[in-house]
């Protein structure tokens, strides 16, 4: 019953994350229709941080996923 839900919760991310890459496909083709945007150095900071977040967040789940179907403990 664990490996199940493991497999599910894989399959959950990474349909997740394919669907977060298309979306920033998009974004990235509507930001280079538009006009060119100056933000400020702590709006900058902010994304560059969630960003890294983000980043450590995936690592951090694939990481234990792996460890959890492989049985192998911490």
């Amino acid at each position: 019953m664990l490996r199940k839900s493991v497999v599910m919760s894989m399959l959950c991310v990474t349909l997740a994350l394919g669907s977060g890459a298309s979306s920033l496909k998009a974004e990235a083709v509507n930001r280079e229709n538009s006009q060119a945007l100056c933000l400020s150095p702590s709006a900058v900071a902010l994304k560059r941080n969630l960003t890294k977040l983000w980043i450590d967040h995936v690592v951090w789940t694939r990481l234990y996923l792996v460890s959890t179907i492989a049985g192998v403990g911490d």
